[in-house]
């Protein structure tokens, strides 16, 4: 974020979600923030103070290409993202620090499985705290548009990422 007597920064390795933007624009504005909202007011951060400490962030979809709904969830840490799809059962677990074009999937390796599990106990306990029906949900799947297998990482065509990188260049993560 930036603004009248906000200077650019980049804070690197703390995760923090869209949810944040509009406590944060309470806090910047000196609003009272409301207490049922899940995100995290950042405005410290923007005066050049810390980010509020937290162990994860969620993001949640349904994809939809063609006549494809395909719900998902992503789970954020400092150092790890963990995504879980309906269809299929699939997991992808990535090493952010590492990894960060996320391009070993990582959910197999033995090397990581104490830490693949521990996000899947918080994937469990964001759930369980947000009453999300996730595990309960359906996906649509016709079989004319599905020409990959489930997740992410397995996308095809010109939506997926290498594709695009190939055509486009690959975008940059610079430090501001």
């Amino acid at each position: 974020m930036a603004g009248p007597g906000v200077k650019p920064r980049y804070i690197d390795g703390k995760p923090v979600s869209l949810l944040d933007v509009f406590p944060t624009l309470c806090g910047y504005a000196g609003l009272k923030i409301p207490e049922s909202l899940r995100g995290r007011d950042l405005s410290g951060a923007m005066r050049g103070g810390e980010l509020p400490e937290r162990d994860y962030v969620v993001s949640q979809w349904h994809t939809e290409w063609g006549y494809t709904v395909e719900p998902g969830r992503m789970l954020v840490t400092d150092r790890y993202k963990y995504i879980k799809y309906i269809e299929g059962a699939g997991e992808e677990f990535y090493d952010l620090k590492n990894d960060p074009w996320e391009k070993t999937n990582l959910a197999a390796d033995p090397k990581f499985r104490e830490a693949l599990e521990k996000c899947r106990v918080l994937f469990k306990s964001y759930l369980a705290e947000t009453g999300d029906n996730f595990e309960s949900l359906n996906f649509l799947t016709d079989p004319m548009w599905r020409s990959h297998e489930p997740g992410y990482d397995k996308h095809e065509g010109p939506a997926a990422p290498e594709y695009n990188w190939k055509k486009y260049g690959r975008p940059s993560r610079q430090k501001v």
